[in-house]
């Protein structure tokens, strides 16, 4: 369908209204960030910072964190260090800013995908994807790679699977896959789905022998660089062991994980089961109709990436219990399912627009309800008082630097202050003033 079509679906009348309280929403987060985040690195963002002069920037830049490769997210940290000096409040504001790329690309995605439908209906169904669910992400700059591997597949769909698939595709195609694949470590399994998906449509399109060798070019060069991270996978020692699929902490969590991604934060495993079948019905309802086309298959490509990335988080923590699949670094993956099972619906459904509206209006209705939970600055507000104790604890830090500030890091910081003061951050050259002026009561106020 041309995209031309788009630009003919006359927009509601409220979508001014929405797209208006978009922006509110997304400002306010930054105000939050502004007012709740103090200049003090916290986790894991210790063992990066000013890493880089000890490992050299290459081998820094590729280096495993844990089990992950988070390239875009070093290079956030080294690009912006450089630039501005080393502030943690700045990493998190700007980090927001690529959360909202990402939101960007659904919202773009939902427009190629469904062109026969307002665009302003995937904007209003965004508003949950700026509640405070994923918070835990928004408050720590080094969770930028959650954002970074999901904006990558997201920017990837409509390249991979188009009417024709030109050079030009197969250059951004593979270099986001690529991306991907070195921002978070779900990238392999988000990319292995998409390419099975990939795979299927050119197979399907082959006599058009051009895009189908391209395509099979893509899927091996692709398919090399997964094994390639594959290769250099091990698992932690201090880590769970991994829950195998088919057994029943893989399956609980995995079900529980993707009702999380709709707002629902109880756990149980039969609600789990139901959402998984309301993601489900519109997918095989795509695969098996007569809409099979690229951007249908891209919709399936999105949704069986989220399901790989879900799965991958599943079968490392699962035997960590149930419960853990309702933490909020998790929820950011899962709450992708919402603007791909509208395309999915869209997509499948033959109805009128009045129908629709209607379906659509029900719809946003029942998650508003499951995400009632999910408008609160808490999350900020413990991410301040934790940074004003662990500033506490590093003025009163002994001599030899031995110290522990759980706060902030969760063993001795006495390598990495030691470290980080010889790079002459900029958030510890301020430690004292931005400590003696902090006033903690005068903060803690509800959103």
């Amino acid at each position: 369908m041309p995209r031309k079509l788009s630009r003919l679906v006359q927009p509601p009348r409220w979508a001014k209204w929405v797209y208006g309280f978009l922006f509110i929403l997304f400002a306010t987060h930054l105000l939050l960030i502004l007012k709740y985040v103090p200049d003090i690195p916290i986790m894991d963002e210790w063992d990066i910072w000013y890493a880089w002069d000890t490992k050299g920037f290459w081998t820094w830049l590729f280096d495993r964190h844990n089990e992950h490769m988070v390239v875009p997210t070093r290079l956030h940290m080294y690009i912006s260090t450089l630039l501005f000096g080393a502030h943690p409040t700045f990493l998190v504001f700007t980090s927001f800013f690529f959360y909202g790329a990402l939101l960007f690309s659904c919202f773009q995605f939902f427009r190629w995908a469904v062109p026969e439908r307002a665009p302003a209906t995937m904007a209003a169904f965004m508003i949950f994807l700026l509640s405070a669910l994923p918070i835990h992400n928004h408050i720590s700059g080094f969770h930028s790679q959650f954002h970074f591997v999901l904006l990558f597949l997201m920017l990837a769909l409509p390249r991979l699977f188009g009417e024709l698939l030109t050079r030009m595709d197969c250059v951004w195609g593979v270099g986001l896959l690529a991306l991907m694949l070195v921002s978070f470590s779900t990238g392999p399994a988000q990319a292995l789905a998409t390419l099975a998906v990939f795979a299927l449509y050119w197979w399907k399109k082959r006599k058009d022998t051009r895009s189908f060798r391209r395509a099979i070019g893509v899927c091996l060069f692709v398919g090399f660089l997964t094994g390639l991270w594959l290769a250099g996978h091990h698992r932690l020692a201090y880590h769970p062991l991994p829950a195998n699929p088919f057994t029943t902490a893989f399956n609980s969590f995995f079900v529980n994980l993707v009702s999380f991604g709709f707002g629902l934060d109880t756990q149980n495993t039969t609600v789990g089961c139901f959402t998984l079948l309301f993601i489900v019905i519109p997918a095989f309802g795509l695969l098996f109709s007569s809409h099979n086309d690229g951007r249908s298959l891209a919709i399936l490509a999105g949704i069986g990436a989220i399901f790989g990335a879900i799965a991958t988080i599943a079968y490392g923590r699962g035997n960590s219990g149930p419960e853990f699949a309702k933490g909020s670094r998790y929820g950011e993956i899962a709450l992708l399912l919402i603007p791909l099972v509208l395309c999915a619906w869209s997509r499948w459904l033959n109805v009128s627009h009045v129908t629709y509206g209607r379906l659509a209006s029900a719809f946003w209705c029942v998650l508003f309800i499951f995400f009632l939970n999910s408008w609160t600055a808490r999350g900020y507000r413990i991410r301040y008082r934790d940074s004003l104790e662990g500033i506490e604890c590093l003025k009163q830090r002994p001599a030899d630097g031995g110290f522990i500030c759980q706060s902030l890091y969760p063993r001795s910081l006495r390598g990495h202050f030691d470290r980080i003061s010889r790079g002459n951050a900029a958030f510890l050259r301020g430690l004292g003033k931005d400590a003696s002026s902090a006033n903690t009561t005068s903060q803690e106020h509800a959103w």
